[in-house]
C-alpha cells in the first residue's frame, strides 16, 4: 500500500497540497487569458484531485527502479515516460471534463484558448508527475 494511503491525515494533507496547486494553475490560466475565475476553477478543481491520484504511481516506478541499482539512462527514460503516460491522460480528461462543462454548465469553451490550457496542463502534469 502506499505510505500516504496509510494514514487519513497523511491523505488529507497531500490533497490540500494539490488543490493548492490547481489554484495556482487557476491563475496562471486566468493570467494568461481573462477567463472567470470560477468556471476556471469548476473546471481544475477534480481534475487537479484526480491526479493527485494518478501521481501516486510514480512511488512505484521509483521503488523498481531505485537510483542505487539503476542505470541513468533507464531512470530518465522510465521517468519520462511514466509522467508524460500520466499527463496525456490528464489532458485527455481534461477535455472531456471541459465539454462536460460546456453542455451541462454552460461553460463558455473558446478553442483556441481550450488548446493552449490543455497544453498548459500537458506541460505542468509532466512537470509535477
Amino acid at each position: 500500500m502506499h505510505p500516504i494511503l496509510q494514514g487519513r491525515l497523511r491523505l488529507v494533507i497531500y490533497l490540500v497540497l494539490w488543490i493548492g496547486i490547481g489554484k495556482m494553475l487557476a491563475i496562471l490560466l486566468v493570467s494568461l487569458q481573462p477567463h472567470a475565475l470560477g468556471d476556471v476553477l469548476l473546471f481544475l478543481t477534480p481534475l487537479t484531485v484526480f491526479y493527485a491520484y494518478v501521481c501516486l504511481s510514480a512511488w512505484w516506478v521509483c521503488r523498481a527502479n531505485p537510483l542505487a541499482t539503476t542505470p541513468p539512462p533507464r531512470i530518465v527514460a522510465v521517468t519520462l515516460g511514466a509522467s508524460a503516460l500520466a499527463s496525456l491522460l490528464w489532458v485527455m480528461l481534461a477535455a472531456v471534463w471541459a465539454t462536460v462543462l460546456n453542455r451541462a454548465a454552460h461553460v463558455p469553451p473558446d478553442r483556441v484558448a481550450m488548446a493552449r490550457d490543455l497544453g498548459i496542463l500537458g506541460i505542468a502534469g509532466v512537470v509535477l508527475y
